[in-house]
């Protein structure tokens, strides 16, 4: 099985489990902007994500619930929310599956295609 293939199915049965609330989004008073948030499971991911919004100068808030903590910001586009995700999602990916294979910092943009021997 190629390394791509891997990936793709890694990344559908851990997705699944990993985000309590997917991107969900509700329009911004007075714009285009929508609030975005995102819940993991795994505090490794949320600090990550969280990283990755300190990153790229985006402003959130963080609320406390029973399941953990949610991240909320303001997207200014499908694009952005779907390269937040991905980061989260690629960190996870190698930390959790690439044994000896350095994870990303949250930095660095979100690459097309992921194999532990990228």
């Amino acid at each position: 099985m190629g390394p791509v293939v891997r990936l793709v199915i890694t990344l559908a049965i851990l997705a699944p489990l990993t985000v309590d609330i997917a991107v969900g989004a509700e329009r911004a008073k007075g714009g285009g902007e929508r609030i975005v948030g995102l819940k993991y499971n795994e505090p490794k991911q949320t600090e990550f994500l969280k990283a990755v919004l300190k990153s790229m100068n985006l402003r959130y808030t963080v609320t406390s619930t029973p399941q953990g903590e949610l991240v909320e910001w303001v997207s200014a586009d499908a694009t952005q929310e779907s390269e937040i995700q991905n980061r989260v999602s690629q960190f996870w990916f190698i930390s959790t599956q690439c044994s000896g294979v350095q994870p990303p910092v949250p930095t660095q943009p979100a690459r097309a295609q992921l194999s532990c021997g990228n």
